[in-house]
Formats: structure tokens, sequence, C-alpha cells
């Protein structure tokens, strides 16, 4: 059964204090540019426990973190320090300011992106030779001192403007920025954007007053249906709009060019890791690419499933789950090249019976991201 996206405002989960993400803030004394790469009709927050938290300090930790990073969604320039963001896999870079960054990780991959940056730091370190200083950068980890809340949905903005005195609308305060406010008495940094396809903001928030934010927010929300939100109706709404997951549909196994993200690759910003093999990629082609992969019938889908055409297996899905906006399941799969298509008719083998699905080119519910861009 198809449902409405407008199911009310969806809140918060778990409660920030153990550090299943990371938090990394970067600290530079020099200007130089980083580059590398919807519930939909309530607002909804989501409580996470706090977001991994990393932090570099030092005038040239932005050469550090640019030489790092592979696939960034935006430039990080030093003449508008107003929290621009960016995205490398799942590690979200904020500019705090001209010398102050934040990293920050997925869920669980805190140890892993840090081991990651400090084997790049001390490359970094050694290639420079004797003009490296130690303080020039340094990396410290701040998670524990943070949390998140992240407020989804149509009503979002509504909600958010009814606690703080910051201009909140789309000009003001575009997509993928980020910028300082208050809500009540606590300073929170607000990043707009989403991972369910619905206007958001991911509110990072000091620990001492996570409580009094959430407590606001739950205030001003209720009236308009505010409700807390859990990771099985997050997932489903990422599937809708074909949003990648860390360690399912990414990982250090498929490129960005395969997984469709090559237009976060900024091949004008030098040579960073990973240049040459995806030059030679772009150049020949990937053999396989993602897709999405929409159902015709009500059945069941986790990932893991194989994909097949004319009886003969082509694939298997990275992830699965029923889309409620769309009224049918969606999965993703890496399918080869040639069949690759938007259109394409496949089947989907779900628990031992192979299910007719469409290929979709995009994502299933709102492509065009009307949605989030308001």
């Amino acid at each position: 059964m198809q449902m409405p996206r407008d199911i009310g405002t969806f809140h918060i989960i778990g409660i920030g204090g153990i550090g299943m993400s990371a938090i990394a803030e970067i600290l530079m004394a020099k200007g130089y540019t980083v580059q590398g790469s919807d519930q939909k009709d309530s607002a909804n927050v989501r409580r996470l426990r706090n977001r991994g938290v990393r932090v570099f300090i030092g005038h040239d930790a932005i050469n550090l973190v640019g030489a790092r990073q592979v696939v960034i969604s935006s430039a990080v320039k030093p003449g508008n320090p107003e929290l621009e963001a960016a995205r490398q896999k799942g590690l979200t870079i904020i500019r705090r300011a001209a010398d102050l960054f934040w990293l920050i990780t997925g869920s669980a991959l805190g140890i892993r992106d840090r081991d990651w940056l400090d084997r790049g730091l001390a490359l970094y370190a050694q290639a420079a030779g004797a003009g490296f200083r130690a303080n020039d950068v340094q990396i410290r980890d701040i998670t524990s001192a943070m949390g998140v809340l992240n407020l989804q949905g149509p009503h979002a903005r509504q909600i958010l403007a009814s606690v703080c005195d910051e201009a909140l609308d789309h000009e003001g305060f575009p997509f993928m920025t980020a910028r300082g406010i208050r809500v009540g008495y606590a300073p929170v940094v607000a990043f707009r954007v989403t991972y369910v396809g619905e206007l958001g903001w991911e509110l990072f928030v000091p620990m001492e007053f996570m409580e009094h934010v959430y407590e606001m927010l739950m205030q001003a929300g209720r009236p308009l249906g505010l409700v807390n939100m859990g990771y099985h109706a997050i997932d489903s709404l990422r599937l809708e709009k074909r949003f990648l997951a860390w360690g399912a549909d990414i990982n250090s196994d498929y490129t960005p060019i395969e997984a469709g993200l090559d237009f976060l690759i900024d091949w004008n910003k030098g040579d960073f890791i990973g240049r040459s093999a995806l030059a030679r990629q772009r150049e020949t082609g990937p053999a396989r690419k993602l897709m999405a992969l929409v159902l015709d019938e009500n059945v069941p889908v986790f990932g893991g499933e194989a994909i097949t055409r004319d009886g003969a297996a082509v694939a298997q899905a990275t992830s699965g789950n029923f889309g409620y906006a769309i009224g049918k399941p969606i999965v993703l799969a890496y399918l080869p090249a040639a069949i690759a298509k938007a259109g394409m008719r496949l089947e989907v083998e779900s628990f031992g019976r192979p299910c007719p699905a469409t290929a979709v080119r995009g994502a299933p519910y709102d492509p065009k991201r009307s949605k989030v861009l308001i």
C-alpha cells in the first residue's frame, strides 16, 4: 500500500553520549582550499548518539585534509569560512572558521577514520620534511563532548525557527551549509543536510545542553506532529532517495564512479589518493554501476538477494527495504554496465521466489529534490 509522506513529524533516537560516531575538529592557520571529492510531510527529529568528531589544529591542516580526501561534494574556501560542508564517503567536513574544521564520521567508523587520518598525517609530515612542525596540524577527538539531534521533515524549518532567532530561509541558509545558532540558551551548530530526502538540519549540541534542546524541539514540534523515528524508518526513507549506506552500498570494494558518486569528484584539485585509478576508470568506463530496482510485488527484501536476468544471476542486492512513499519494495545492486539502464527489467529473488523489478536511474522518490531544496 502506498503511504503519503505526510505522516507527521519525525524525531530523534538514542541518547547522545556513547560515541557511535566520531567528530574531528581541524584547526589551521593558513587559508587554503579544501577540495576533493523527506520524511515526507512531517518533521522528524532523530537523536543520534554523538557522532564522532576529530579535530585538526595547525596551519597545514587543510593541506592534510585536501590530500586525504578523494570525494568531497563542495570546496571549502578560505574566503567564506561560514561553515561550508563537504562529504567524503561516510565523512562530513564542516568548516567552522578560517582555521577550524570538523570531520564527522558515520556511526561506528570513528576508530577507522581516526587511524586513516593519523596515518595520513604521518605521511604528510614525512613528505614535508624539515619544514613540518609538530603543531602545524593537530587532531583532537571531541566525540564525547557533542551530541546530535536530527530534525527532518517539511515542518522542520517552522519548528526550528520557533526556538531560535536565526534566518532559516533557503536563500539565507542553503542546503549543505552550516552555521552557529542558539536554541534556547544552548549554542548549536546547525548543518542543513538530509539522509531521508526531506528538509532538515543536523544539530550538533554540547552534551550538557542535549536534554534542553531536545525538550525545546519536542515542545515546539508537538502541535505539528513531531515524533521520534528509528533507524529502520530511516533506512526505508533513504532507499527511496537512493542515499547510500557505508559498509553496505559503498565500501573499499567499490569506486565513486561505480556508485554513481562521480559528480562529487573534484578533478581540478590536483593529485589525491586514488586519482590515477579513478582517471583510468573514467576513461574506460566502469564494469558495473549501482542502480535502484523497484519491485512489482510487495515481497520482503533486506539486501543480499540475488538479481537475475533470464534465470541467470547477474548481481546481488547491497541493501533493500519497503518504500512506503512509493508503495513498493526497493533494492540497490551493482549491475553489469551493459544492463545498468533505466527501465531494464530484471528479477529479484525473495526467499527463493523471483519477483519482477525495474531498474531506475536516480532516486525512486523525488528525483529532482524538490522536497529538499525549499
